[in-house]
């Protein structure tokens, strides 16, 4: 079967260093290998457990990331357009109750007074993650071929089991 999270990890092990994202704007861009890892560490961020999500964050690839995040990770993903007005930002928060707000700056979660409860996630915060996934993903273990140490590829899992119990 085909899902989205088993394509991006079949991506990701079989051309990790090829361009999946590519922010048009500043031309910055992301491989399948950073993909993967960026989206991994957000799921983990996010948590098992499913969330809602409002997000008005207005692009590029750390919407991207969260995006893939949230739907991979079983999220419930409310987008939002940065610049909604006061009565849709709040009709968002009354009808779906958001646990994580995602903005471009913290100043903007004002905007959203009945959402007191909720995490507040700036594109800052997010840029971090991203970047930390960046950096993690080039701690490879010997004998991988500088591909991720990815449990769902069964070859390197099965390799890796080898070499540990030989």
């Amino acid at each position: 079967m085909y899902n989205l999270h088993n394509q991006l990890v079949h991506w990701a092990t079989i051309a990790p260093e090829q361009i999946s994202i590519v922010e048009a704007e500043t031309g910055r861009s992301m491989t399948y290998s950073h993909c993967l890892s960026a989206v991994q560490k957000m799921r983990q961020f996010l948590g098992a457990q499913p969330r809602n999500l409002i997000v008005t964050l207005s692009g590029g690839i750390a919407d991207a990331v969260l995006w893939l995040s949230a739907l991979t990770g079983g999220h419930m993903l409310v987008p939002l357009a940065p610049d909604a007005a006061e009565e849709e930002r709040a009709r968002a928060v009354s009808m779906y109750k958001p646990d994580v707000l995602f903005v471009e700056q913290h100043e903007e979660s004002q905007g959203f007074p009945a959402a007191f409860a909720a995490q507040i996630v700036t594109r800052r915060d997010c840029d971090a993650l991203i970047e930390q996934a960046r950096t993690e993903r080039n701690s490879y273990p010997p004998g991988t071929c500088r591909r991720p140490y990815l449990p769902h590829d069964l070859r390197n899992y099965r390799r890796a089991k080898r070499r540990d119990s030989g």
